[in-house]
């Protein structure tokens, strides 16, 4: 044995909780990278000298774990730096514990070096050239082979494409490839939104960035409804935000006649201190939602999880489950966003099969980003001392019905002065 490789063997009954998701970022990491490149898989295949089969399956969530040197090389080719394959390193290491042999530490590359090491291919093939054989700063032993089916679909080619009214009035991008001849010919999407709506969390709580003030004529509208959507529209006009969580049900429907297989979510996100001007507070009794798809934008890439009615959850909602639509058949999405941290502007990011090819489109919120805050904490017993205005409303709300101005400073859940 070449003591100058370092060979790994898998544990014994090391199996780790994160696997999955680990390997879900990771691969999500290469996609989106391979989206701003603006590379096909196969023009990545030839760029690192690999099968467009070795390439698909390392990107496309899969069972089967792709080998370092794989990772590695077209990590390479899409250009991360040193620092950004050692996190993919360590990803990579989470999807499935190793022991590795003892070897002399001199002999051990960091994940950087062996990355450059590994993907020493050539920019380009022609038709008729072999890759020359790619040097490995180590090998891996396995105790079993494993036989990888051959997928045959293409990843990500960016292009801008504006949908209009098929996405609910914003925006996305997508591939000339894998859509029908018709969907080509019209510029329309291979799957149509039809709508977003906001829906009732049971919380009621919004902020707005400035302290702001106002009449008990302005506050009429919100007072008198009862009605969930003539309340966001509200605070929506307004620049308010939903605070800790919101619930959007987004309508979706096939655009093509080639059967379209939705297989992710992702979340492209800007985050930054939670918003701490105005507070509406007006939390009722609760009720019951029944969520598919849980986002927690505290995440560095949120993964899309699956809650259950008993409040349990998935690692990826998309490693067990995809949503098939064929042409006219519509399907509701329940996304469940929740911050502790932050206040976030993200948009979701659909990725679907079309044909051959993994295609991408935006949903916005009605032509906007999404929009959610965290609340800002207070002191104990003065909840609202965090915002510099603050209006009680609902249970809290001791002296009637609707909002009321309190002194966000002062103002305690037992205060009575109305």
């Amino acid at each position: 044995m070449d003591t100058s490789e370092q060979h790994f063997v898998r544990g014994q009954g090391m199996e780790d909780a994160g696997a999955d998701e680990a390997l879900s970022c990771l691969r999500r990491r290469l996609r989106e990278r391979l989206g701003r490149e603006r590379l096909t898989t196969t023009q990545l295949s030839r760029k690192v000298g690999l099968g467009r089969t070795t390439v698909s399956n390392a990107l496309n969530d899969r069972p089967d774990r792709p080998t370092w040197t794989t990772v590695a090389a077209i990590a390479t080719a899409l250009r991360f730096s040193d620092a950004e394959i050692t996190e993919l390193h360590g990803l990579w290491e989470r999807t499935a514990p190793e022991v590795a042999l003892p070897v002399p530490k001199s002999d051990q590359p960091s994940p950087a070096a062996m990355a450059t090491t590994v993907a020493e291919t050539p920019e380009a093939h022609t038709s008729n050239a072999r890759p020359r054989k790619r040097r490995t700063g180590y090998a891996v032993v396995a105790s079993v082979g494993v036989v990888l089916a051959a997928v045959g679909v293409g990843l990500v080619k960016w292009q801008p494409w504006d949908n209009g009214d098929d996405s609910a009035g914003g925006s996305t991008r997508v591939t000339s490839k894998g859509q029908s001849e018709e969907n080509k010919a019209t510029g329309t999407a291979p799957v149509k939104v039809v709508s977003v709506s906001h829906q009732d969390t049971g919380a009621n709580s919004w902020a707005f960035e400035d302290a702001r003030q106002f009449r008990p004529s302005e506050l009429e509208p919100i007072n008198a409804s009862s009605l969930t959507a003539e309340t966001n529209s509200w605070f929506t006009s307004k620049g308010g935000v939903p605070v800790d969580r919101r619930v959007d049900l987004i309508t979706v429907e096939g655009n093509t006649s080639e059967p379209v297989e939705i297989n992710d979510l992702q979340v492209d996100k800007k985050c930054r201190a939670p918003l701490s001007g105005t507070l509406f507070e007006s939390p009722s009794a609760g009720q019951n939602q029944n969520i598919r798809i849980a986002l927690d934008l505290d995440e560095q890439l949120p993964t899309a999880k699956s809650v259950e009615a008993d409040g349990s959850s998935s690692p990826s909602y998309f490693a067990r489950h995809t949503i098939s639509l064929k042409q006219g058949e519509r399907q509701k999405i329940v996304v469940d966003a929740s911050t502790r941290k932050y206040y976030c502007e993200y948009t979701l990011n659909l990725q679907m099969t079309v044909g051959d090819e993994t295609v991408a489109q935006v949903i916005k919120d009605n032509g906007k980003p999404f929009k959610l805050t965290a609340h800002v904490n207070g002191s104990d017993d003065k909840m609202l001392s965090g915002y510099r205005s603050a209006y009680v409303g609902g249970v809290v709300n001791m002296c009637g019905n609707g909002f009321r101005k309190v002194d966000s400073k002062t103002w305690t859940s037992l205060d009575q002065n109305c």
